[in-house]
């Protein structure tokens, strides 16, 4: 399902923000810091969800970067905004905006790692994360940058994340504190991510995944993100129910970084992504060795009682989490457990 509108002219956009400086700029400042139009097409975007479901909330938005892919300038090209209605996350939009034309479709993919928060509550604008940004001595030449909430910190905070080539920079909508984390891939551990047995769901996908990601898209490209559900868009019953695998897979290099969504159903699809996914730390999963299977025992245990909508696990780019975390949705948040420590945690 999609539709399409006809969306303000870029020139007006432009107009707008120059209404909008409050310490009177210079047109310099306004090339490279356009202060309300991140803002005024967020609340587009808004109204769009609304639109397309009234208790949907914008939860995650990207941008595309200028000076990286055309050499226009440090200034957003294109948006992505995904939305749903967070009590019950049945069906989630992606909503395009190129700064002419709009568009909408239902998304085929699950949120990874973005907790259902509502950011028209963010008061730190696109403009001022990257005065943040350049005031840190960063350089603007970013492939892109997002907005959301990570689901997988406790007590997180909404993150604006700028992606370079080799490092992704986060800046603080809360605190305004900018962090860099390098994206070198760090070393993974050689027992081949274990020996999964036939009741493997997640385990012996991922070692499937890698050799298919490997034979068929890049050499050097690796997984850093799994989802599992069912293709009937049923609840899960138990991990066993998996029918349908959802991967994220990257290629990181001194020059660029490639991002490829894969999808298993019996037949294995991929398509190569526009921008890399955001908040998860490019880490190869192949060292994983705790299998869905066991951390939804883990869950179960805890008092956590399925069916849960799906499972994903992977590990987030967020300060202070060491481990990556299998993700189960559970009554409005969501159930977390540690791959190495198999701590168990609500958010």
């Amino acid at each position: 399902m999609r539709s399409s509108s006809k969306g303000i002219t870029s020139g007006l956009l432009v107009a707008c923000s120059l209404l909008t400086l409050s310490n009177g700029g210079c047109g310099i400042f306004l090339l490279l810091w356009p202060t309300s139009q991140d803002k005024t097409v967020l609340e587009q975007a808004d109204e769009r969800a609304k639109l397309l479901d009234a208790d949907a909330v914008i939860f995650q938005a990207s941008g595309v970067n200028g000076a990286s892919f055309d050499g226009s300038g440090s200034e957003t090209l294109s948006w992505a905004f995904y939305a749903t209605d967070p009590a019950t996350a049945t069906t989630v939009w992606e909503i395009t905006y190129d700064g002419e034309n709009w568009d909408s479709e239902v998304s085929n993919l699950m949120p990874v790692g973005v907790a259902f928060y509502d950011l028209l509550n963010v008061t730190l604008t696109e403009a001022r994360a990257r005065q943040l940004l350049a005031n840190a001595g960063y350089e603007d030449d970013f492939w892109g940058w997002t907005l959301s909430k990570p689901v997988t910190a406790t007590g997180s905070d909404p993150l604006y994340y700028f992606v370079y080539s080799d490092m992704t920079v986060t800046v603080n909508a809360t605190t305004e504190a900018v962090s860099g984390v390098n994206l070198e891939v760090p070393m993974m551990s050689t027992n081949g991510g274990g020996a999964p047995g036939d009741d493997s769901v997640s385990v012996q996908m991922i070692a499937n995944a890698e050799a298919y990601v490997k034979a068929n898209v890049d050499s050097n490209a690796f997984v850093i993100w799994t989802g599992g559900r069912e293709g009937s868009g049923e609840s899960l019953t138990q991990a066993g129910d998996t029918n349908v695998w959802d991967f994220y897979a990257v290629l990181n290099s001194d020059t660029e970084v490639r991002a490829w969504q894969l999808t298993y159903d019996g037949t294995w699809t991929s398509a190569e992504l526009e921008m890399p996914p955001f908040g998860i730390e490019f880490t190869s999963l192949s060292y994983l060795t705790m299998d869905v299977v066991e951390a939804w025992t883990l869950a179960t245990d805890a008092g956590y009682d399925p069916p849960f909508a799906w499972w994903s696990v992977f590990k987030p780019l967020y300060p202070g989490v060491e481990n990556a975390n299998y993700v189960f949705p559970y009554g409005g948040g969501y159930v977390l457990v540690d791959v190495v420590t198999g701590d168990v945690r609500f958010e």
